[in-house]
């Protein structure tokens, strides 16, 4: 499967949703990876207890939890709420 967030693509992200309710299976989250600590968008593809399985749209090529593992609750910043199509060059 492709990746749904392209180059070129806009989104907008909010920690606001997450002070009254919990990540669930399908957001798709920004989160800290944990070996690297860097910021990453992944989906939440499954919730075990008190941690997530992150998911990439592309199987193939995407570093997710299964490369990592779960992540805790306190590793998820905020929930994407915004996607915008890629922007495309004007036609010459």
């Amino acid at each position: 499967m492709l990746p749904y967030i392209l180059p070129g693509t806009i989104t907008l992200a909010s920690a606001l949703p997450y002070i009254c309710y919990m990540p669930k299976e399908g957001d798709i989250v920004i989160a800290l990876e944990p070996s690297m600590q860097k910021k990453i968008i992944k989906r939440i593809g499954r919730i075990t207890g008190g941690s997530y399985y992150l998911n990439g749209d592309n199987k193939n090529a995407s570093t997710d939890s299964k490369d990592f593992g779960l992540v805790s609750r306190d590793a998820i910043l905020a929930k994407v709420i915004y996607i915008s199509k890629p922007k495309t060059s004007a036609p010459k």
